[in-house]
């Protein structure tokens, strides 16, 4: 019994080697795991940050366009709004700042655009009483859907409702609401609400 004893205190035996490099094994899996989950968590709050600077981005571009809307007179005979919208496409007047490269009246236009697999909101630019835009660029790309609607009172109402279109009409909407739909698997966008800048008729 003795003899055991002391043979015992000499060291592991082989079984409890294995054993205890299967624990460091076990243990040093979970911790790479651990840190492959914290690098992706990491990855995927950075790339939803980037993704909601991108829409303050463009919302506060949209917001400040939209505020420069002009209630200019598009026909002298019936006197109508400078202001076309349409559930896919909102196109009006506005007088840049002098700061621009371009400044003066523009004919701005907001438009989604089927392009590829996807539908891009595009800006379109040309001076005011120009047919066609002169300039466009891309906003946002590869979206599955945009609708644009109005809020406000038409010349043939009693009350103030959201509408699929405003043509025509003698005043700027209230509000304009554009709505992205996005991919399956990213993260839904807000609806955008812009107020134009003023809600003023068509003298």
């Amino acid at each position: 019994m003795r003899a055991s004893v002391r043979g015992r205190t000499g060291g592991f035996t082989l079984l409890e080697l294995l054993i205890a490099l299967s624990i460091l094994a076990l243990v040093a899996t979970a911790g790479a795991a651990g840190l492959r989950l914290g690098a992706f968590g990491l990855t995927r709050a950075d790339a939803h940050q980037a993704d909601l600077e991108d829409l303050r981005l463009m919302a506060t571009f949209i917001r400040q366009r939209l505020a420069e809307a002009q209630p200019l007179i598009a026909d002298s005979e019936r006197s109508t709004l400078a202001f076309e919208g349409d559930p896919d496409r909102v196109r009006f007047a506005a007088v840049l700042p002098p700061g621009l490269d371009r400044p003066g009246v523009r004919a701005l236009e907001f438009a989604a655009e089927r392009r590829g697999g996807g539908i891009d909101l595009v800006l379109g630019e040309a001076p005011w009483g120009a047919r066609d835009a002169t300039a466009r660029r891309v906003l946002l790309a590869g979206l599955v859907g945009v609708q644009i609607d109005y809020f406000g009172q038409k010349a043939q109402d009693r009350d103030r409702r959201w509408h699929a279109d405003w043509r025509q009409q003698p005043a700027l909407p209230s509000l304009v609401r554009i709505a992205f739909e996005r991919r399956a698997g990213q993260r839904p966008w807000p609806a955008l609400i812009v107020q134009p800048a003023l809600d003023r008729e068509v003298r």
